[in-house]
């Protein structure tokens, strides 16, 4: 027992003359100096804002009284490599989209996807459409598929809201450029 005394004793005058020790500031702060205050929040469990499987589902197909998506380039030829376009978010949800889309050919009665040029990729990046607001962009279309062929396409593109996600889609025509 005197030797568990002896070592906490031991123990107490190292910390006590290691704290004696130390260096007065050179600098000191000023008397009326406040440190920063570091607020740190802890998460005991992270809550979902919508169910844990909506991407399980489908998309649905947003109505064109909640986000009107169309084509702002007028007359679309088969050397076309950029294409305008609108997105008018007409309801009080916030969007967020992306620069990814899905670009389909109407061929034989029925939308078919086209293939993307090998080796073209998107930038993934979150753009934000307010509610009742109207974002202008532009499509690459050179980059992403070469030019088109003449015929009738469809763009699509996904928006998430907090709570789930809706597909937005428009049509356009190609024609072919006159020589």
């Amino acid at each position: 027992m005197e030797r568990t005394v002896f070592i906490v004793l031991i123990i107490l005058a190292l910390l006590v003359s290691a704290c004696a020790a130390e260096e007065p500031l050179k600098n000191p702060p000023p008397a009326d100096y406040s440190p920063p205050v570091t607020t740190t929040l802890v998460l005991e469990e992270a809550v979902p804002t919508f169910s844990d499987n909506f991407m399980d589902e489908p998309p649905r197909e947003l109505d064109y009284t909640e986000v009107n998506f169309r084509i702002r380039t007028n007359n679309i030829t088969t050397d076309t490599s950029w294409i305008e376009f609108e997105l008018n978010n007409r309801s009080d949800v916030e969007y967020i989209y992306g620069e990814h889309f899905v670009l389909s050919e109407f061929t034989d009665g029925s939308w078919e996807a086209v293939d993307i040029i090998h080796g073209a990729q998107w930038s993934e990046m979150g753009i934000i459409l307010m509610p009742d607001s109207i974002n202008n962009g532009s499509i690459d279309i050179g980059y992403f598929f070469g030019f088109l062929s003449e015929g009738e396409y469809k763009i699509e593109k996904i928006l998430f809201s907090e709570y789930d996600w809706g597909l937005v889609s428009t049509e356009f025509e190609v024609f072919e450029i006159e020589k």
